[in-house]
């Protein structure tokens, strides 16, 4: 393992034990830092400090190191798989992430993230897909106010033309009477086929109800 490798290992293990002024330490006073969260830089030492002060405050972020490289311009990249856990240690969301670190004069000075997703955005995807899970679920047992039961007031659900029951229907109530009268083996047909993503996202808008 490299010199740098090594300075990066410890700056994971610090992240992982929640050691901040560790974290702080190995950066430059000016350092410029990729806001994982919800996306841009923030400047600073003290930023810094109070970004991820903050953030273990609410999600509980783990790293763990799949690859080092450098590339051609020098800067040292970490392959990383990130999990993100609510304060209960609920998984938010899983995934793995290209992290890209300048290094100057045995500190870092900038901090970026290969093209992935915030985790904010990473949390709202995870969320939706249970939601599509557990309502897919649902229909498969029968249970119709289950199905619905995230289903924004205001929803429009619509079958296109070529469908048994081709139509649009409008509220909760509406769509609860046309999936109640729908052959009960549809939704099993969705999830057996593999289409249960494009069968959603065509055939519903969705708004997750807060609760």
């Amino acid at each position: 393992m490299s010199t740098n490798q090594e300075f990066l290992q410890s700056l994971y293990d610090a992240f992982n034990k929640r050691e901040i002024e560790t974290i702080i330490s190995l950066m430059r006073p000016d350092v410029k830092w990729a806001n994982g969260l919800e996306g841009g830089f923030i400047y600073g030492r003290d930023a810094v400090r109070e970004y991820w002060t903050a953030q273990f405050q609410n999600i509980l972020p783990e790293l763990e190191t799949l690859n080092f490289e450098t590339d051609e311009n020098g800067r040292d990249i970490v392959t990383v798989h990130q999990i993100v856990k609510d304060l209960q240690g609920n998984v938010l969301a899983d995934m793995t992430v290209r992290q890209i670190f300048t290094i100057e004069d045995g500190l870092i000075s900038l901090y970026e993230i290969g093209e992935t997703a915030t985790i904010n955005e990473m949390v709202e995807r995870t969320a939706l897909t249970e939601t599509v899970k557990a309502a897919y679920a649902a229909l498969n047992r029968g249970d119709i106010d289950g199905f619905v039961r995230d289903f924004d007031e205001q929803i429009v659900r619509i079958e296109f033309e070529g469908s048994p029951m081709a139509g649009e229907f409008h509220g909760i109530e509406d769509v609860r009477e046309h999936v109640a009268s729908r052959p009960f083996d549809m939704g099993r047909r969705c999830l057996r086929t593999g289409t249960l993503r494009r069968h959603w996202r065509q055939n519903s808008r969705v708004l997750p109800r807060p609760r």
